[in-house]
């Protein structure tokens, strides 16, 4: 066995894969001015810019991209890399065999797993924009057994954390956008758009709904309070033209379904899996820093105990991920003196508009966030053959 010592958590910007959106569908990256503000087209602008379903659409795909769901260029959803996100994290585990049974047809098998992290309680961990060198073991030693590890898995909460303000600019890339967030009625020139303190869920439901809110806690501790998004007084983020964020707060979004939402029945089955899928194939309109070539992804929903799948929509309180190397797998020598976990926030956050027109009034309301799971590049540190320091190889 080799001994690890300081096990880093460092994040760098990469691809989120998107487990969270409606309809099974995958949000892309928007076009952007050279400062990173999201820029509606001219006929977004103008309110008559509409998806393939009719619905309107206010900004646009770069390169020429088409998403698998509405086979269109056009959005009214983007991708952004968050300025914050938190999870509070149960697991963390190299394996050598796979943990992950296809289909939802049993539970996760652990049994080959060494774990990095095993907490009943969970740990908080928030990624910073720009930021990194989070110690997931506060200091603490781990011992690896040395060997081949072609899988990784994780479990963490299913609640899902960010904090983000984004700017909007009209066509010409630099005039600021007249965006629409709670709160407002008139038009006006509002190009930046900042989460609050809400609590949504992916399926849109359950707002209201006291024995749901009752079964999933906050970080607290306490019962959540879930509310409807969209326009109007549901639309659910802030919009201003200066700096008068002063309820600036992280935005949750609970993951509690994998697949299309079935109504407010407690007891109905839930998509609690997703097979193996590349994270190679989900790059569009996107560049990283790390590589994720011959890396594959699974997904499950469990309860909170950290072990069984899913059976409700009350119950699915955790997600489990599951990574399967089949490039490069980590492989862990007596050489080893150190692990890197690279997780990337690029595509972390799905932005969410619901743009109608009232008269001559274009109004693009920013309706909700989406907040998206992550993938895991897992970097082996060696020694270099001098017995020095340590090295990224």
């Amino acid at each position: 066995m080799n001994k690890i010592l300081n096990l880093i958590f460092i994040f760098v910007f990469g691809f989120f894969i998107n487990l969270s959106l409606q309809n099974d569908s995958e949000a892309i990256v928007c076009v952007t001015n050279a400062d990173g503000a999201i820029q509606l087209t001219a006929a977004g602008v103008a309110g008559t810019q509409e998806k393939s379903d009719g619905e309107l659409a206010p900004f646009q795909y770069p390169n020429g991209i088409v998403d698998d769901e509405f086979n269109s260029n056009f959005a009214d959803q983007c991708n952004a890399e968050p300025l914050f996100y938190k999870m509070k994290v149960y697991k963390v585990a190299l394996c050598k065999e796979d943990p992950y049974v296809a289909s939802g047809l049993g539970s996760p098998r652990f049994e080959s797993c060494i774990y990095l992290l095993n907490n009943p309680d969970g740990k908080i961990v928030t990624i910073v924009k720009g930021q990194d060198e989070n110690d997931l073991l506060d200091g603490a030693e781990l011992v690896i057994p040395t060997g081949e590890y072609p899988y990784f898995a994780m479990v963490l909460s299913n609640h899902l954390h960010v904090k983000h303000k984004q700017d909007y600019v009209n066509n010409d890339g630099t005039t600021g956008a007249k965006m629409w967030g709670n709160g407002d009625n008139t038009d006006a020139q509002r190009k930046t758009c900042y989460t609050t303190a809400v609590v949504t869920t992916i399926t849109g439901d359950w707002a209201g709904d006291a024995t749901y809110q009752n079964a999933h806690l906050d970080l607290d501790g306490n019962a959540v309070t879930i509310v409807d998004s969209g326009q109007d007084g549901n639309s659910r983020l802030k919009c201003v033209n200066d700096n008068s964020e002063t309820d600036y707060d992280f935005a949750t979004e609970i993951i509690d379904s994998f697949g299309n939402e079935v109504g407010d029945d407690h007891t109905a089955d839930i998509d609690n899996w997703i097979n193996y899928q590349s994270k190679a194939d989900l790059y569009q309109g996107v560049t990283t820093d790390i590589s994720t070539a011959g890396t594959f992804m699974a997904a499950n929903l469990l309860q909170n105990n950290n072990a069984s799948l899913a059976t409700s929509f009350v119950n699915a309180q955790r997600i489990a991920m599951y990574l399967n190397y089949t490039t490069n797998p980590p492989k862990i020598s007596e050489n080893t003196v150190g692990i890197k976990l690279n997780i990337g926030t690029t595509m972390g956050i799905s932005l969410d508009s619901a743009q109608v027109v009232v008269g001559a009034v274009v109004r693009t309301w920013m309706a909700k966030v989406g907040v998206d799971p992550f993938t895991v590049v897992v970097q082996v540190q060696n020694r270099d053959r001098r017995g020095a320091r340590g090295r990224w190889r």
